[in-house]
């Protein structure tokens, strides 16, 4: 992207744990702002940001049916486990995923997908059972806003730029 002091406000809603580099795309975001811009970032609280999926995916890696591959799953998601850790990263500038082949240097079958998806779905149908045939997913996010200094001046005390 070559956008330079164009914006007024940048807002990245449950994306930025999908950046190879955060703190890149950090940083070039912050490049796009106009001076005094400012920025909203939405991200998932902690890795086990919601806990229906994270037993799912610990069914998926204890099964003897895709133990063996899981083992090898290369996590593509980037998450920091506190709201501090964001601040700093800030301050220096579901299934599709666990399914996608190139998180996996050894590659998966069908036959992979296939118990992937039959042990996850198995898990939600127990949820809906105890729930009477719902089931409520929760998801913890963190919301941070970054100030870009207006030009020649400091960042405030207590907010991040």
């Amino acid at each position: 992207m070559g956008f330079a002091g164009e914006f007024d406000v940048i807002f990245s809603s449950s994306a930025l744990q999908w950046f190879e580099d955060p703190a890149n795309a950090l940083a070039i975001c912050a490049q796009a702002l106009r001076p005094g811009g400012r920025m909203g970032v939405q991200a998932p609280a902690t890795s086990s940001d919601c806990p229906q999926m994270v037993e799912a995916v610990r069914q998926v890696a204890a099964s003897p049916r895709t133990m063996n591959t899981f083992i090898c799953f290369e996590n593509p998601w980037f998450f920091l486990e506190r709201t501090q850790a964001y601040m700093r990263l800030l301050e220096s500038g579901a299934a599709a995923g666990y399914l996608n082949p190139a998180f996996y240097p050894v590659g998966f079958g069908e036959d992979y997908a296939e118990a992937f998806r039959e042990i996850v779905m198995g898990h939600y149908a127990k949820l809906a059972e105890t729930g009477r045939g719902r089931m409520e997913l929760e998801f913890k996010r963190l919301y941070l806003v970054a100030d870009k200094p207006a030009a020649g001046k400091r960042p405030s005390p207590g907010r991040t730029s």
